[in-house]
């Protein structure tokens, strides 16, 4: 009976919808997930500031793969810039959305084009995190564990 009550309370508890105040804050790449990076890209800063008037601010995030003119590029980069977020749900895994209005990479290409990608929200009994499963790789844990929460 007790276990029955803890699996109803786990389910609960992973199936809720996040709310912004949850999300808003300032999120760092973990140390760890350095080490799964490339050389070229696992110092970069890898830091988003998510608000709660639903912009963001990212400063050097490692990203692998992107398309241009119409290919697929399996290349790993830093982004850099803002725009805006908004929750997605993706195969019943819900995500934040950034979408960028602005940004530009370590070395300037093609940014004429729109730019922005999901992260999946990963929630547990206290804390949340974020992360990113980039193409032919396994689940890499890039931004996780907000450092500080904004109060607007």
């Amino acid at each position: 009976m007790l276990l029955s009550i803890i699996v109803f309370l786990f389910a609960i508890t992973g199936c809720q919808e996040m709310k912004t105040s949850e999300v808003a804050g300032t999120w760092v790449m973990k140390e760890e997930s350095r080490k799964l990076l490339i050389p070229e890209v696992e110092n970069s800063t890898g830091q988003i500031n998510v608000l709660t008037d639903g912009t963001f601010v990212a400063k050097e995030l490692p990203y692998r793969g992107y398309f241009e003119s119409g290919k697929y590029i399996d290349k790993w980069r830093v982004i850099s810039g803002s725009g805006t977020w908004k929750f997605l749900d993706i195969s019943g895994l819900q995500n934040l959305y950034l979408g960028f209005d602005k940004f530009s990479f370590e070395k300037a290409e093609d940014q004429s084009v729109s730019y922005g990608f999901p992260l999946v929200i990963s929630k547990g009994w206290s804390k949340i995190g974020l992360y990113w499963q980039p193409p032919k790789t396994s689940k890499v844990t890039l931004y996780a564990y907000k450092v500080h929460k904004i109060s607007l």
